[in-house]
């Protein structure tokens, strides 16, 4: 069943996760203009920063460049959220279907619990594997075996004390029964 889940909510599945990385890109960019800005103003050299302590030019161009990134990162979150909300509505509905569907089976399925369809579900896995098909004659084998045995014992076997006190009794029985008539 969790194969089917995956097949039927798998595109939604993979364009949530690709908005969501892309949401964690716009994130990413705008944690390291926030990080870069900071450095700036206390004045820490790297590669991308002055040096100079303060807020002068360079500051407020990352300012700008931060706020502009913070309005990329809302504006793309606010473009996808409408989508986010209609994949999950999806994919609940997928989960849905498959509990409804898997409800409705059960009942039917309950009602074929015995020996017969346990017979029938080992037939259809041998059809699909040679292993389980040469299990399941085997076991086949095996039931004919117990259920026949008792009669070839009989058959094969001398006849015994019992037969004779058997046969003596039905005698003993047809006699009387004629007695009685």
């Amino acid at each position: 069943m969790s194969g089917r889940i995956l097949q039927q909510s798998g595109p939604f599945e993979t364009e949530k996760q690709q908005i969501s990385e892309k949401i964690a890109q716009y994130q990413k960019s705008y944690d390291s203009a926030s990080v870069e800005l900071e450095k700036e103003i206390l004045g820490k050299q790297s590669g991308l920063t002055s040096g100079k302590e303060g807020y002068g030019p360079n500051a407020k161009r990352k300012q700008e460049l931060k706020e502009q990134r913070r309005q990329d990162l809302e504006n793309y979150q606010k473009q996808a959220a409408p989508r986010l909300e209609y994949l999950d509505k999806e994919i609940s509905k997928v989960y849905t279907n498959l509990e409804t569907e898997r409800k409705s089976t059960e009942t039917f399925e309950d009602k074929f619990n015995g020996f017969a369809a346990r017979l029938q579900a080992l037939d259809e896995l041998g059809k699909n594997s040679a292993i389980i098909g040469l299990a399941a004659a085997f076991i086949m084998g095996l039931f004919i075996c117990l259920e026949i045995s008792p009669v070839l014992v009989k058959l094969i076997s001398h006849v015994g004390p019992y037969d004779y006190l058997l046969e003596k009794t039905e005698n003993d029985f047809r006699l009387y029964s004629k007695e009685k008539n």
